[in-house]
């Protein structure tokens, strides 16, 4: 729970309600956490340096926080996400401080196994406190520069700090996002030599069947899934819409799935339960495991009495491409539907469904020729590792929201036939998953 406990930490620095003993009480905390991992964890010789290397870390952090306590300048809270609550420690979030430290023991453990052929190094983005506004683009290309010099000596760069959107267009030199990716590619190295299993800690004891929280209000309990194959963990992590909260969608690269390299995904203080994802099936899993939704969609239906179906499809999403990624389609003869996410800006939206129109030569008659969208939609997903071919699954997810007054306008079955996606009214998504739960999960 590092993360939870740094922006917990940040929150209260920035609304300046913490004494200089609840600083030092909350950095020791978490710093002995890591230590006591560090003595349970390392058995070589020269350990030691580890354990220097987390005291120095967190003291340097302690005293830089309580050294300018008092200058409210130098804390700055944004809502815009947990990862820009910034302290004054080198003007980072204390979420950056996590990224670091993290690599450079990540590193420092890595090269102490002495493996001849393995050598990491990490590099740091050196910005200063107008970095965001003023010198961002030149310090970034600079950064570029020294991971790809580091990939050319075959060497693997451990890069301290995550990577956000505005930085995609340098992410081809880059071997990591997140934590979890970069494990896995040091994961790949090892894995030439040992047999290797990646150990993910996570806040939950691994992946779960939905939401706790959705469901805790009706008795139910999200049961948790002990084992999952690579590409039906994939379709979750989608469905989760980028959740790195579970794992973050760069980690299963095709790389660890050819090694067959299994992931045990578990909660550090509750070693009882896990989850193991690997190339296997696990054979036990005969109905739905997994309902996720996602929020704000937006259903677009386009419907031409006078245009060939393929014309429809082809034009439609000719131009859809230029504005937004496409979630789910529905197509019949003369009518296609499809959902958007609502991030679209709505004048982009009214744009690309002007251009549809007018591509299509579509006159609204609201009869057999329209184009029209509607914004008030949820998407549900369902995911099992067995679908293959399983009778009436369809049939018993329509009887369980019928049942409950619960209409489906847009549904769609995946080709590799792991999941099944649709569409709900936004106000009716919560009874949706619940009633779905409650009469899959049990099973």
């Amino acid at each position: 729970n590092t993360t939870d406990k740094l922006i917990e930490l940040a929150i209260l620095l920035a609304k300046k309600e913490i004494s200089t003993e609840l600083v030092k009480e909350k950095i020791s905390e978490i710093k002995n956490f890591h230590l006591l991992l560090a003595s349970e964890k390392l058995t070589f010789d020269d350990s030691k340096k580890i354990e220097d290397l987390i005291n120095n870390e967190f003291d340097i952090l302690l005293d830089s926080i309580i050294s300018y306590i008092e200058e409210t300048d130098k804390i700055k809270p944004t809502k815009k996400n947990d990862y820009l609550v910034n302290t004054c420690y080198w003007d980072m979030s204390l979420l950056r401080f996590w990224e670091r430290i993290s690599s450079i023991i990540l590193s420092e453990v890595t090269n102490l196994l002495w493996i001849e052929w393995l050598k990491t190094r990490t590099v740091f983005l050196e910005v200063d406190e107008k970095w965001e506004y003023e010198n961002f683009t030149e310090e970034c290309i600079k950064y570029s520069e020294k991971v790809s010099d580091i990939l050319e000596k075959w060497e693997v760069p451990i890069i301290e700090w995550y990577i956000d959107w505005y930085l995609k267009w340098i992410m081809s030199k880059f071997w990591k996002w997140y934590s979890d990716p970069n494990t896995a590619k040091v994961a790949l190295w090892l894995s030439k030599l040992y047999e290797v299993t990646i150990e993910i800690q996570k806040k939950v004891a691994g992946i779960l069947s939905t939401d706790p929280e959705l469901v805790k209000w009706t008795n139910e309990e999200a049961v948790l899934i002990p084992e999952i194959d690579y590409l039906t963990t994939k379709e979750i992590i989608w469905v989760r819409a980028g959740q790195a909260k579970l794992l973050h969608h760069d980690f299963l690269i095709k790389e660890i799935q050819k090694a067959w390299i299994k992931i045990h995904l578990f909660n550090p203080f509750d070693n009882s339960k896990w989850t193991i994802i690997s190339r296997n099936k696990n054979p036990n899993s005969s109905w739905i495991e997994f309902i996720w939704w996602r929020d704000n969609i937006i259903v677009i239906t386009v419907s031409s009495g006078e245009m060939k179906p393929a014309w429809i499809l082809a034009t439609t999403f000719w131009i859809v491409k230029n504005y937004c990624p496409v979630g789910i389609v529905s197509a019949s003869e003369t009518e296609v539907s499809f959902t958007i996410d609502d991030t679209i800006d709505e004048k982009d939206l009214n744009e690309m469904l002007d251009k549809i129109k007018s591509e299509l030569s579509i006159e609204d008659d609201w009869y057999e020729n329209f184009v029209k969208y509607d914004n008030a939609h949820s998407l549900i997903s369902c995911v099992w590792q067995n679908l293959s071919h399983k009778l009436a699954t369809l049939w018993r997810i329509g009887e369980v929201l019928w049942k409950w007054w619960i209409n489906i306008w847009l549904v769609s079955q995946w080709i590799l036939e792991r999941a099944i996606s649709f569409t709900v009214n936004k106000y009716q998504k919560k009874d949706a998953v619940v009633r779905l739960h409650e009469e899959f999960i049990k099973e």
